[in-house]
């Protein structure tokens, strides 16, 4: 049976409950599917206006809240679910059917018209919902009514139809068609991320895959697992954004099923471009040093409430975030006393490994300059892996600049393979003795890969 066959079946069965309804059933259903003046009218008039709604021939309304309140707000969710799908399928969304891009072609054809659709990210300013869409339109207005019927939250990343009546005019959402890659029936009753059982990080993620001699040092000493909290120590101009691409590169390459989220507060603008370009991958966050420190305290909460959406969808996330440094100091730029150590505590909080399916891994940059003295030690106890780059070492231009003896991962010895533990601490014992931080660094600079190393040590 082709799609076609299988929506006008949809249809038809669709079409055959919503007869059966009652005027007063029919009219909290047309309510609930989005229907203009659903209590005007007979019946014929209602039910005309719902099947088209699931024909896709008009989009949904916002929901008034003039007049009288509805006697009753049961509505029957599993056939107003089933106008959804129908809808989703008649514009090219559901099973089985042409799927639209995200930004489609149509995005761009119908501006002339004042009506496209797009992709983006919902984010609440104040008590007001926008989409920011990867478009140059900037921010579309999103009605609190489309916020309540598709139980929608900051972060959520939806496909929808926005429109405008003139050119001087903002956007506004007129339909919603996906929500997080899923049809918008699937957003009912999902968990929330507060309420996710937390446990110990237990999958490992390998990241020197792609031959970064510096990642192949963090697989060895500092083992990345999903869920987890780690923090790269690291004075200025050693080199940490560049570990971070390295490790999303990784990740990208080897691992289609995890997520890559870059998030780059402050940073000079060579560099997001050169990120974006890199890690083609990868969805990134980012505000340069000349953009307002309000901006960056928006764009890393937008960040992380994108990330816990995945979550709460089963997905598994790594965050790469640089950093919490800059961070803190766009927050302390808002005036208050306390104002930055809570709020960059709740980002790193957001770590986590659910048991009940999904996780969020955030790897953070964090300076070790004197200067930050303070700011470094009341974040660095929090991670539970810690990665730490020597400024010596980068000043005389050994690289990759590990400090070994200073990197580590809480429960190493579960992460670890037996010979990749027994490695490591070798290892560190010859750095203790005779052995020096230049030699480490040209035996992995002289190997591909970290079973060359491993195969010296198999028989110590």
């Amino acid at each position: 049976m082709s799609g076609e066959e299988k929506l006008d079946l949809l249809l038809s069965g669709v079409r055959a409950k919503v007869e059966k309804l009652s005027i007063y059933e029919l009219r909290q259903v047309a309510r609930a599917v989005g229907v203009d003046r659903p209590a005007v009218g007979k019946k014929s008039r209602v039910t005309e206006a719902i099947m088209n709604i699931a024909c896709g021939t008009v989009s949904p309304i916002p929901q008034s809240r003039r007049g009288a309140p509805p006697k009753s707000s049961a509505v029957d969710e599993e056939l107003v679910d089933e106008i959804n799908r129908c809808r989703a399928r008649a514009l090219g969304y559901g099973e089985d059917m042409p799927q639209k891009s995200c930004v489609s072609d149509s995005a761009y054809g119908n501006i002339e018209n004042n009506e496209l659709t797009l992709s983006g990210v919902l984010s609440k300013h104040g008590s007001d919902y926008v989409v920011v869409s990867d478009e140059v339109l900037g921010e579309i207005f999103v009605h609190q009514s489309y916020v309540e019927r598709y139980s929608l939250r900051s972060g959520d990343y939806i496909t929808c139809r926005c429109s405008r009546k003139s050119n001087n005019e903002k956007y506004g959402l007129t339909d919603v068609f996906l929500v997080n890659g899923e049809l918008t029936d699937g957003t009912r009753g999902r968990g929330e991320f507060g309420a996710l059982t937390r446990i110990y990080p237990q999958t490992r993620i390998y990241t020197g895959g792609n031959g970064s001699a510096a990642c192949r040092m963090c697989d060895l000493f500092a083992p990345l697992a999903l869920g987890q909290r780690a923090i790269i120590s690291a004075p200025s101009k050693s080199g940490k954004t560049r570990f971070l691409k390295e490790i999303a590169l990784g990740i990208c390459r080897d691992y289609a099923d995890i997520e890559v989220v870059f998030l780059l507060i402050g940073e000079q603008p060579e560099i997001v471009t050169d990120i974006k370009r890199s890690v083609v991958k990868a969805r990134v966050f980012d505000t340069c040093f000349t953009q307002p420190a309000e901006l960056s305290k928006n764009t890393a909460e937008l960040a992380m409430d994108y990330a816990k959406r995945r979550v709460e969808c089963g997905k598994d996330v790594v965050v790469l975030f640089d950093g919490i440094t800059r961070l803190y100091r766009s927050y302390r730029s808002q005036g208050r006393p306390a104002a930055g150590v809570e709020e960059i505590k709740d980002i790193l909080g957001c770590a986590c490994n659910a048991e009940e399916g999904g996780s969020l891994t955030l790897v953070s940059t964090l300076s070790s300059d004197a200067a930050d003295a303070a700011l470094f030690n009341e974040f660095i106890g929090l991670g539970n892996m810690v990665l730490t780059l020597s400024g010596t070492l980068a000043a005389g231009r050994v690289f990759p600049s590990v400090d070994i003896l200073k990197s580590c991962a809480d429960r190493e010895e579960v992460l670890l393979t037996a010979d990749e533990l027994r490695t490591a601490r070798a290892l560190r014992a010859e750095l203790c003795k005779d052995a020096s931080p230049e030699d480490v660094a040209a035996i992995f600079n002289s190997t591909s890969c970290n079973e060359e190393i491993i195969s010296r040590y198999k028989n110590g």
